[in-house]
């Protein structure tokens, strides 16, 4: 899991040197994904960013959602005004611990 706290410092406008931010220097980026970040604080200020940024944004869903969970849709802190230039990624890819070997 990431470290959530650390992470949101990086969204913060006034700590615009780095962090996010950095992709400010860019001249155009239109596709942010940050797997594992599933805090509705912070996703929601990844939704703003990429939408201020005109970007979009794939997040994740919470690590143990089910289908059955996912039928009454995801948490609504995430289909805010910003969510328009976002998707959620559902579900988890399982890769086995022998395939994550580097050779």
């Amino acid at each position: 899991m990431p470290n959530t706290a650390a992470f949101e410092s990086k969204l913060d406008p006034p700590t615009r040197g780095g962090g996010l931010f950095l992709l400010d220097r860019i001249d155009g980026f239109n596709l942010l994904c940050i797997p594992g970040e599933t805090n509705p604080t912070a996703v929601a200020s990844l939704q703003k960013f990429c939408r201020d940024n005109r970007a979009f944004a794939i997040l994740d869903s919470i690590e143990n959602t089910t289908p059955a969970t996912m039928k009454t849709g995801p948490d609504p802190a995430l289909t805010g005004a910003d969510a328009l230039n976002s998707a959620l990624y559902f579900p988890w890819a399982a890769i086995p611990p022998s395939a994550m070997r580097c050779i």
